[in-house]
């Protein structure tokens, strides 16, 4: 007896109700606002490494950025980004960590300014 499997785009995943939804809403607004306030924007004065104070907490690695990534996707899957600005905001950022994938180069003010930026335009979309 065969049996047929489905392919992952033939599956349906069923719509989240309304409370579901805005439960999601304010979890990832949550995150977001924790990647935002929380996390250490300054440049450790020598190379960050795991065993240092914080090392979890600093904006200047790799994982601070593919983060904010997973929840944009997440957020696009659940349909909670409506306004163009943000979503423009979102594909510019995208852009950006596609130029950083998989180089060794050391962060800049300038990438952390770009990912507030995006955490911004995410904050004020998920607080209407």
């Amino acid at each position: 007896m065969e049996e047929k499997f489905k392919r992952p785009r033939d599956i349906r995943i069923n719509p989240l109700s309304p409370e579901e939804l805005l439960e999601k809403k304010k979890e990832k607004l949550k995150t977001l606002r924790h990647l935002r306030f929380d996390y250490i924007e300054e440049f450790p004065t020598e190379r960050l490494l795991p065993d240092m104070p914080n090392y979890h907490l600093y904006k200047c690695r790799t994982i601070f950025f593919a983060t904010i990534s997973e929840i944009i996707k997440h957020l696009q899957d659940l349909g909670l980004i409506k306004n163009s600005e943000t979503k423009k905001e979102c594909k510019e950022f995208f852009k950006f960590c596609d130029t950083i994938r998989e180089t060794k180069r050391f962060y800049k003010q300038e990438d952390i300014d770009k990912a507030n930026k995006v955490l911004d335009s995410l904050m004020k979309e998920l607080s209407n």
